[in-house]
């Protein structure tokens, strides 16, 4: 809209429209979230009832009275949410108090269902997940590579962004954007001479194999060079007069300066390793080395049209991704807010 367009209207209905369409085209961004969660939820049989999208839940308010600590659980939930609802200042105990209120409505749900108290949902499909595939030893395997793999780009990421923001050093610039340069090319066309170094070094079917590839990454540097060429070069300054070698001054003053945009590229790494799927298939061939994507696939062929198995596996595979978004999300928007990676 060209800014004479809305200056004709008021502030406060020009922002109300503006939510209004972005709380719609959200709403139909997570309608096949909502399916995939919802189908992990019915019986086999209930899939394809197209009357029946969402699972008709029953309350039994007598079930209620016989179970004390459910009725504890919820009214302490409520409590600790209208706490958190109260229009104060942001604070440590708030936080905990939305914490311990979010916990507790988890807690109550599942003591409202194990108790009879609401019915309707079929939970089955999620033990039938643990049961067809070693699901426990697949989460531990991608956690580990997930967390390994963030946890060195950070490192790297970090050496490199200062290296090539702060050091002056010959053709610099000209090795920084040769780097960056791999971006482009594409994962597949180094998927084989990478296989084949692998295979040499006889890594097959460990975990090196799964997290030393992807030990550096150029997109992290370019993104840690960015912040920190975005910092006074007067802090840097000050700390060299005041004794701190180079290392000092990274760890320091540059890396706690800079956590909106570490939070934001642990945030991409961790999503990236997570939902990695052709190279973990092809470096592992024992099951007991097999990442939840690999599985995910695995279970496909197990379960055949057995949807809410499949879509409990892709329920169970997406909650650490989103629960990993709402830790780094504070920090996320204040990168984005920094514009920390505009050159």
């Amino acid at each position: 809209m060209s800014a004479k367009f809305t200056a004709r209207w008021p502030k406060s209905i020009y922002r109300t429209a503006t939510e209004a369409v972005l709380l719609v085209t959200s709403a139909v961004m997570v309608v096949p979230f909502m399916w995939m969660l919802t189908v992990s939820l019915k019986g086999r049989r209930e899939v394809f009832n197209g009357q029946n999208f969402v699972p008709r839940l029953k309350a039994s308010l007598s079930a209620l009275g016989t179970h004390p600590s459910l009725a504890v659980a919820i009214l302490a939930a409520v409590v600790l949410t209208a706490y958190s609802a109260v229009p104060t200042k942001e604070g440590r105990h708030k936080r905990l108090a939305r914490a311990v209120s979010a916990a507790l409505w988890i807690t109550s749900l599942v003591l409202a269902f194990s108790s009879g108290t609401l019915s309707g949902l079929d939970f089955s499909a999620y033990s039938a997940v643990w049961a067809r595939v070693p699901f426990a030893r697949m989460l531990v395997n991608s956690s580990a590579v997930a967390v390994s793999v963030t946890a060195l780009q950070l490192v790297t990421s970090c050496l490199a962004g200062y290296a090539f923001s702060r050091l002056d050093f010959p053709g610099r610039d000209k090795l920084f954007w040769a780097y960056a340069s791999l971006m482009l090319i594409p994962q597949q066309a180094t998927l084989i001479p990478a296989f084949m170094l692998i295979n040499r070094l006889g890594l097959v079917d460990t975990y090196a194999a799964l997290v030393l590839p992807f030990a550096a990454a150029p997109f992290g540097a370019f993104m840690m060079r960015q912040f920190f060429m975005a910092l006074p070069k007067e802090l840097e300054e000050a700390a060299v007069l005041d004794g701190c070698t180079r290392f000092d001054v990274l760890v320091r003053i540059f890396v706690p300066l800079a956590k909106p945009g570490l939070a934001t590229l642990a945030l991409f790494s961790f999503m990236t390793s997570w939902n990695e799927f052709l190279w973990p298939l092809m470096v592992t061939t024992r099951r007991e080395m097999f990442t939840l994507q690999v599985g995910l696939d695995m279970l496909k062929w197990e379960a055949g049209t057995d949807w809410p198995v499949i879509m409990a596996a892709s329920v169970l595979v997406t909650l650490p991704v989103i629960i990993a978004f709402l830790f780094t999300q504070r920090r996320f928007t204040r990168s984005v807010a920094m514009s920390g990676i505009n050159t």
